[in-house]
């Protein structure tokens, strides 16, 4: 594999760092901030109404 356009997954609430320390330690990924909202765990939610993504 030499590029990767873009990584998307869809978890339950609260368990994005786990996924993140995956992408790091098996793939040698690492996270960067995109938006100022970004939680620093949790990435950034998109929220309509009760939902989120």
């Amino acid at each position: 594999m030499s590029t990767i356009d873009h990584v998307a997954f869809a978890m339950p609430r609260n368990s994005a760092k786990v996924a993140i320390e995956w992408y790091e330690n098996v793939l040698s990924m690492k996270r960067f901030t995109i938006n100022q909202e970004d939680d620093p765990f949790q990435g950034f939610t998109v929220r309509v109404g009760s939902m989120g993504m």
